[in-house]
This record gives C-alpha cells, sequence and structure tokens, in this order.
C-alpha cells in the first residue's frame, strides 16, 4: 500500500539530464526544451503540477523550472509542507493499487528529434555567467542574492565542490536559504512577516528592489529565495536564477571574486 497525491514528474531527472544528454558541465544546468518536452511527455506530466518532495531542496527548483520553460504558471503550485502534512490537513490521496510505476529511460535513448506533443519553450528568467558580469559592472536595476550559508559566502570554509574558489561575487548579498523555511520543517516557508524580516537583515527589500536573481551552489536552493521573494509579493518577471551558480562562478578563473 502506498500513499501519493498522484503521480508527478521526478524532480532528479527534471533537473538533473541536461549535463548528461549535452554535456553541460554545469552540475544541475537547466534543459533545453526539446529535451524538457521530451521528459514531461515520457514521465506523463500532467496539466497541473503540484510539487512536492520528501527532501526541501529539490521542488522548489523543478517548480522553477517548469513554470519558466512554459507550463502555465496557474498551473503549477508548491505544497506548504511534506505529504505527510498534505494527509494531516485532510487532503485527497490514492491508497489503492500498486506504487506508480515510471519507465527508467536512459538519457541517450531520449528520441530528441522528434516533434514533442507538450510544446514547452526555452526557459526564461535565467541568468548566465557573461549577463551576471554585466551585472556586476554596473546595472544597479539588479540586486544580487547568494543562498549560501554565512561561511561560504565569506569564504571562511572549503565549498562542497573540490577545486572551487573561495568568496562570493562583488556587491552580492547573502540570505541563507535554510532560514527562509520553517525550522522543523523545511518543506515550508516561515510566515511573510517572518520572511520580510530575515530578507531585510540581508539587505535585500523586496519594496525597493526592482529586480533580484538568485545564487547558490548550483541552481537548486536558489530557487527556495525564488518562492520566499514571491510569497513575500515580488513579480514573478522580477525574479531570475543564476544557472550556473557557484559551481560556474567559483570554477572558473575570469571572474571577479571578493571575501
Amino acid at each position: 500500500m502506498y500513499s501519493t497525491i498522484r503521480s508527478s514528474l521526478s524532480t532528479r531527472h527534471s533537473i538533473l539530464w541536461y549535463s548528461i544528454i549535452h554535456g553541460n558541465t554545469l552540475p544541475h544546468g537547466i534543459l533545453s526544451y526539446l529535451t524538457y518536452s521530451t521528459i514531461v511527455i515520457t514521465h506523463h506530466t500532467t496539466p497541473h503540477e503540484l510539487c512536492h518532495c520528501a527532501r526541501q531542496m529539490f521542488f522548489h527548483r523543478a517548480w522553477f523550472q517548469m513554470r519558466n520553460m512554459g507550463h502555465a504558471r496557474d498551473s503549477i503550485s508548491v505544497l506548504q509542507g511534506s505529504i505527510a502534512d498534505w494527509i494531516d490537513a485532510g487532503g485527497p490521496v490514492e491508497k489503492e493499487g500498486t506504487a506508480p510505476s515510471f519507465p527508467i529511460v536512459n538519457a541517450k535513448d531520449l528520441d530528441l528529434t522528434a516533434q514533442p506533443k507538450y510544446k514547452a519553450q526555452d526557459a526564461i528568467n535565467v541568468m548566465n555567467k557573461e549577463e551576471m558580469k554585466r551585472i556586476i559592472d554596473g546595472d544597479d536595476t539588479m540586486t544580487i542574492v547568494d543562498v549560501r550559508s554565512p561561511q561560504r559566502f565569506l569564504g571562511e570554509v572549503e565549498e562542497p565542490r573540490p577545486g572551487m574558489r573561495l568568496g562570493h561575487m562583488p556587491g552580492a548579498k547573502n540570505v541563507f536559504f535554510k532560514d527562509l523555511l520553517e525550522d522543523d520543517n523545511v518543506n515550508k516557508l516561515k510566515p511573510k512577516e517572518e520572511l520580510e524580516t530575515i530578507l531585510q537583515a540581508g539587505g535585500v527589500d523586496t519594496e525597493k528592489a526592482a529586480r533580484i536573481v538568485a545564487s547558490c551552489g548550483s541552481g537548486v536552493t536558489a530557487c527556495t529565495l525564488v518562492v520566499a521573494l514571491e510569497a513575500c509579493g515580488m513579480d514573478a518577471d522580477d525574479v531570475f536564477v543564476y544557472d550556473g551558480s557557484w559551481s560556474e562562478w567559483g570554477g572558473t578563473d575570469d571572474t571577479p571574486i571578493v571575501k
């Protein structure tokens, strides 16, 4: 017996396969629209998706990627809490039959030449390294917010990925993504008032900031900040993610870094 809200897209497939298929050096790089369309069809994604996860760090990224690659914004939601919270709140679940079975598909076997039944688009609200350099060089309409831990932000500890330089991008603010989540339930954001206080303490004023780009270690937990910013009232069009994040910025020699 099992409990599930319903079958949903595999988060790890959706965020990790781009590098396997296209040789992208970014560990969690955004997919091409064609790859994304193929995966959505393979996993039978339905018109309204509810993103949830046993581990917090993945499902915010799945939500961000789906809604910024063509899935209607009113047809993709983030569950505040875990599947256990859903059940406790009286949410409907399936408890009969066998566990959902998705086909295991090797990336090399995906047919990217076929006309997809699901029409995705190239990702929007995603920044690359060169765009980040231009922001640092003088785009005062964009605020960079790094959601890594303060110790990583300040270059006081080694990065999890070997070979990374230490520190942060010039001018970046620091708001640790875990501070945005409930202490006893990392699947839930803190209340709006607490989020605003935490953001302001990190130098981020959602009422004054024109546009914000979130960065993290590899583009995953940055999406937690995106969810929090929109929960505080920021327009989705004004919130971006630096896809390569520190795995790209700290892994090259042509990017400015401060501590």
